[in-house]
C-alpha cells in the first residue's frame, strides 16, 4: 500500500488528518520544511502507519524523489504559508511563491507521477463578499475580491484556479474542499477567543475577552469532525463533483460558546463584549448538502460534545 504525503503534516488540521487516516488503516507521511517532536496522540501510530518526513513543496525535484523514495499513491495539500506585509511573518512574495508554486509543484508531481489525487485545502474566505446567499454552497459565484481576511482568501482563490486547470487540462482528481474556522485539540492560534476560553476554564482561571463580541455567529467545526470530512472525500473511490464544503453546517456565537463551557466545566468565568464592530458581518452558514448527500458525511460532535472531548484533552494534558 502506497502512502498519502500530508503538505503542511505538523499543522493543526495536518495532524489531525494523519490521526484521522491512520485510524483507517492508511500510510501517512507528514511533511515538513524541519523536524518536529512528535505529538503524543500519535505515538501509538509513529514509524508503522505514520512517518514524518522534511523537505520542501518549492522545490520540486526533491518532492518528486521524496514521492519515489516512500511510495507516495495521493496527497492531502493543507499547507499553507501565511505572510504579513508588515512585516510579522513572511513577506508578501515569499508567501506568494511558497503557496502557489508550492501547490503548482504537488500538481506537476502528481501529472508526472502520475498519483491518484490531490486533495486542496481551501477555506471558507474564499466566499467572503458573496451577496444575498441563504447558504454558502459550492457553485455560487465567487466575487473577483472579498471584504476582509485576503491574505487567506486571496491565496486560496489562486490555489483553486491552478487546481482546476490542472484536472481539467490533465484529467487528474484534485478535489477543492472548502473549510470553515476550525477549534479544537493542537490548535495553538489565537485568531479566535476560543481556546483561550477553554484552557482558563480547565485551568479554572478567570477568561476576560471583553474586547470579543460574544454575539458574532459564525461557521465553526471541530477539528475532528472536519478531518473526518477530508479523509472521507480524499479516500472516496470516485467523486462526482470537484468541490466539497467541509463543516458543521451550524452557526455558533462566542457567547453558546461561553455557555457550553459553563456546562462542561461549572463555574468557568468569561467575560465576552457586548457591542458589535461597524465592520462586522456575519456570513451565512456552508451548506453540507453535498458531502452529506454524496460521501454520508456528519459530524460526530455537537457543541457541548466537542468541548468535553476539548477540555478532556487538555486536562489530559495530551500533545
Amino acid at each position: 500500500m502506497g502512502a498519502i504525503l500530508v503538505t503542511g503534516g505538523w499543522g493543526f488540521l495536518g495532524l489531525n488528518v494523519a490521526w484521522s487516516l491512520a485510524n483507517r488503516g492508511m500510510r501517512v507521511l507528514l511533511l515538513s520544511r524541519r523536524s518536529v517532536k512528535v505529538p503524543s496522540f500519535l505515538a501509538s501510530f509513529w514509524d508503522a502507519e505514520i512517518r514524518g518526513v522534511t523537505g520542501d513543496i518549492s522545490d520540486l525535484s526533491s518532492l518528486l524523489g521524496l514521492m519515489e523514495k516512500h511510495e507516495v499513491e495521493s496527497i492531502v495539500h493543507a499547507a499553507h504559508y501565511q505572510f504579513d506585509v508588515s512585516g510579522g511573518k513572511l513577506p508578501l512574495y515569499e508567501a506568494l511563491k511558497g503557496n502557489l508554486i508550492g501547490t503548482a509543484n504537488l500538481l506537476e508531481a502528481t501529472r508526472t507521477v502520475p498519483l491518484k489525487r490531490v486533495s486542496f485545502i481551501s477555506s471558507e474566505t474564499v466566499y467572503f463578499g458573496v451577496k444575498d446567499a441563504a447558504t454558502l454552497h459550492e457553485d455560487l459565484d465567487l466575487p473577483l475580491a472579498g471584504e476582509a481576511d485576503m491574505d487567506i482568501a486571496g491565496i486560496k482563490r489562486l490555489g483553486e484556479q491552478i487546481c482546476l486547470i490542472y484536472a481539467q487540462r490533465y484529467g487528474l482528481s484534485i478535489p477543492i474542499l472548502r473549510l470553515d474556522r476550525l477549534y479544537g485539540p493542537m490548535s495553538h492560534g489565537r485568531r479566535f477567543p476560543i481556546g483561550t476560553m477553554v484552557e482558563c476554564a480547565v485551568a479554572n482561571r478567570p477568561c476576560d475577552v471583553s474586547h470579543v463580541y460574544g454575539g458574532e455567529r459564525a461557521n465553526y467545526t471541530y477539528i475532528k469532525d472536519a478531518a473526518k470530512g477530508v479523509a472521507l472525500v480524499h479516500l472516496a473511490s470516485q467523486l462526482e463533483h470537484s468541490i466539497y464544503n467541509v463543516a458543521a453546517g451550524v452557526m455558533y456565537s462566542y457567547l453558546d460558546f461561553a455557555e457550553g463551557l459553563r456546562e462542561v466545566v461549572p463555574g468557568a468565568a468569561i467575560t465576552l463584549g457586548s457591542t458589535m464592530s461597524p465592520t462586522q458581518r456575519e456570513y451565512p452558514p456552508l451548506s453540507v448538502a453535498r458531502i452529506q448527500k454524496e460521501l454520508g458525511f456528519r459530524p460526530d460532535y455537537d457543541l457541548k460534545q466537542a468541548l468535553k472531548d476539548y477540555t478532556a484533552w487538555l486536562r489530559e494534558g495530551i500533545y
